[in-house]
């Protein structure tokens, strides 16, 4: 039974979550984990991975001694993402060069235009794989922070392949007039929504180069739940403690929380600071992140029935996009096929005290609108499927200022009461990043902004 003050106390269930608690056991005190699914992480964000986070969450384990993430190749696997643009089908998350490939192909405007894309095409050889994946390891080298801890290095000014930094100027310079165009926008859109958790097409500076290294970058699915279980033995063999049970009871000292109840019978903490690492907050006295408003995600599951059986077009991963789509109030969705089953993952605003099937009828009406007689499914399926709030959550726009790499937590108020911060808790995740995604937390818990 736990029943004393704890220098650290992290609440989160992912393998981020672990890897905070590690880095804090690191800095010396007494450091304890809990797995809380109030806060869980949605699957995009914490099971999908580009080159350049993945080779930095190697190095991480390379230099700190983890096995988990030094061998994660061992548990990932490759994960293409089909995205739906107006009508136009791209599949990304493949090689280097055949994701170019498949923008210069169906995306000309991108790049200047049909000629300046042709010209790209027919320079792009088999050297651009290899270089690009060079480039990436120097890049999350330089991310990572120097030997002895402090800052992280800077990244390499120079070494980029000369087909990326041609890619790079013409995207950049066809950019402003891409997305006055329906189409432009539909494909931001869904790109920043799958690679940045952000629900808004406009970026610049260092959020357009991460969303064109996503773009170029081959995807893949980390097996969660085998990468996090290595780390919590770890974090157990070291000295700290992991438990698998969540908050019961909360207890603040005016802009402090004093102590914390855990579930089960487990016994209480006086937490000399708290860090939470998950999506939003649901069911807590807690607030946290973002400089802009938040969408939350209903969530359906649909049978397949006798469609289910064969093969289809529709499994593995889809993000469907069309400005065009009536009586939507996002035209966005996401669509996983597999196992006879249909998961559907739908955008909505998330209101405070709004529950999932106040959201049916629209979430419905967008997957008729995004899908039509293509849908897998018959047409009455989605109005009748079982709902629910996922993790998943994103920005629904740029916010204000620059993002910060943690955000505040604050103790939600009582009525007619500004929320204060809480000095001794901190919140990592999608809702503190503003437009980088999980690389963002991963190199402030790295470099020590914890």
């Amino acid at each position: 039974m736990i029943r004393r003050r704890l220098d650290h106390v992290l609440i989160g269930r992912s393998h981020l979550s672990a890897l905070c608690a590690l880095e804090l056991l690191e800095r010396g005190g007494s450091v304890l984990l809990l797995d809380d699914g109030k806060t869980a992480l949605g699957e995009y964000y914490a099971r999908h991975a580009n080159v350049l986070e993945s080779t930095f969450l190697k190095r991480w384990g390379e230099d700190r001694d983890l096995p988990p993430l030094g061998d994660l190749d061992r548990h990932s696997s490759p994960a293409p993402v089909t995205f739906h643009v107006m009508g136009e089908r791209v599949s990304l998350g493949n090689g280097p060069s055949r994701n170019l490939r498949e923008l210069l192909r169906k995306f000309p405007e991108l790049f200047g235009g049909p000629p300046r894309a042709r010209a790209l095409h027919r320079r792009l050889d088999g050297s651009f794989d290899g270089e690009f994946r060079a480039f990436m390891d120097r890049l999350a080298h330089g991310l990572s922070p120097a030997p002895g801890g402090g800052r992280p290095r800077r990244p390499p000014a120079g070494g980029a392949p000369w087909i990326l930094r041609s890619v790079l100027e013409s995207l950049r310079a066809a950019f402003p007039a891409v997305v006055r165009t329906d189409r432009g926008q539909a494909l931001y859109l869904a790109l920043r929504a799958f690679y940045q958790n952000v629900l808004d097409h406009r970026c610049g500076g260092p959020a357009f180069l991460d969303l064109v290294l996503n773009m170029l970058s081959p995807n893949v699915e980390i097996d969660t739940e085998a990468v996090t279980g290595g780390l919590v033995r770890i974090l157990e063999e070291r000295g700290g403690v992991h438990r698998a049970v969540g908050v019961e009871e909360w207890s603040f000292h005016g802009d402090r929380i004093w102590g914390v109840g855990l579930a089960s019978f487990e016994g209480a903490a006086r937490p000399g600071r708290l860090t939470v690492v998950g999506g939003l907050p649901r069911g807590l006295p807690l607030a946290w992140g973002g400089r802009a408003p938040v969408h939350a995600t209903v969530a359906m599951e649909v049978p397949l029935g006798a469609k289910g059986g064969a093969p289809s077009p529709w499994d593995g991963l889809h993000v469907l996009a069309d400005p065009k789509a009536m009586g939507t109030a996002l035209p966005l969705l996401f669509l996983s096929c597999g196992g006879g089953r249909a998961s559907l993952r739908v955008p909505v605003p998330a209101r405070r005290g709004s529950r999932p099937e106040f959201h049916r009828a629209a979430a419905a009406a967008r997957v008729a609108a995004l899908l039509g007689p293509r849908a897998p499914w018959g047409p009455e399926e989605p109005a009748r499927a079982p709902i629910a709030f996922s993790p998943d959550v994103w920005l629904s726009g740029p916010g204000r200022g620059r993002g910060r790499r943690t955000s505040p937590v604050f103790r939600r108020p009582s009525p007619g009461r500004r929320a204060r911060p809480l000095r001794n808790a901190r919140y990592h995740g999608p809702l503190a990043e503003a437009s980088l995604g999980p690389l963002t937390s991963m190199t402030a818990m790295r470099g020590g902004d914890l």
